[in-house]
């Protein structure tokens, strides 16, 4: 069916900057060039205004980083150095893209302590980068399979597991009983508690 130049005015336009992949299909023969000359004009005009926004952007950390070394605020311009220079080598796609939700380790991230007549007496640290270490009451790594590097692992709703790659094994399981407290049973409950920093 060949479509009419009204209404590929009408509403091509929204289809292609909807989905400006249509230009990366493997088979756009079926596609009116019409089509493709939007996708293509869309595409290139997305580009330039993407690469005037960043170089806005970057204008404006400059500025501010001239209002730092005017005030000698030192701490403030390392930190926008690192900023600039972040900004400058990224693509202004990923630059602007919207930020992928955060894991759910995240919420994980901590100490987290089991208490026992008082006095915590095992304590396990997770990591941003879901790598774990378990401690005793001294600080000294706990013996055993625990010693070596561990990871905690999503296994479910609110079911998670210790992992040790090394030995390729469940060390434990544990899950939320609320924001502050995991059960991680052994032979009972076992609450362990997030230490507060």
């Amino acid at each position: 069916m060949k479509l009419s130049p009204s209404f590929l005015n009408a509403v091509l336009w929204t289809t292609v900057s909807v989905s400006p992949s249509i230009l990366y299909a493997s088979n756009t023969d079926d596609l009116p060039k019409e089509a493709l000359n939007m996708a293509r004009i869309y595409a290139s005009q997305k580009e330039k205004l993407e690469e005037q926004i960043k170089q806005s952007y970057l204008r404006l950390l400059r500025q501010r980083q001239a209002e730092y070394a005017q005030k000698q605020q030192f701490d403030q311009i390392a930190e926008i150095q690192k900023v600039i220079q972040a900004a400058e080598s990224m693509p202004p796609s990923e630059l602007f893209a919207p930020k992928k939700q955060e894991i759910p380790i995240r919420h994980l991230v901590g100490t987290w302590e089991y208490i026992h007549n008082g006095q915590p007496t095992i304590s396990i640290t997770i990591n941003p980068d879901g790598t774990c270490s378990r401690h005793n009451k001294n600080q000294k790594a706990v013996l055993g399979a625990w010693q070596w590097a561990f990871q905690v692992r999503k296994i479910g709703e609110n079911k998670f597991i210790f992992y040790s790659p090394s030995t390729n094994s469940i060390l434990g399981r544990f899950h939320f009983v609320d924001d502050d407290t995991i059960d991680m049973p052994y032979v009972g409950s076992a609450f362990y508690k997030r230490k507060k920093q």
